[in-house]
């Protein structure tokens, strides 16, 4: 016991408790970096994946549809389906 009646503890006690401490204190603050530093990376990523299609896209679309509808006319393959060779026919 010390004059003030406290009890003693051993030095090596109190440095073991606050090492201790300080261990889980850097751990927090190492986790909490990481999920800031998580955060930000979604939050640089998220607009640039979130951009509407431009504009060329639907011209493109109507491009390649003509295209093939004038290889379809060429070729010789009828323009609407003939009833009798659907292979969907009822009898």
């Amino acid at each position: 016991m010390t004059a003030e009646g406290r009890p003693t503890v051993p030095t090596t006690s109190v440095k073991f408790l606050k090492q201790q401490h300080e261990e889980d204190m850097t751990r927090k603050l190492r986790s909490i970096f990481a999920s800031g530093l998580l955060l930000a990376g979604v939050a640089i990523a998220t607009p640039s994946l979130a951009e509407q299609p431009s504009a060329p896209a639907q011209p493109q679309m109507d491009q390649m549809v003509d295209k093939c509808m004038r290889m379809m006319e060429t070729s010789g393959a009828p323009k609407e389906p003939d009833k009798d060779t659907s292979p969907h026919r009822h009898h």
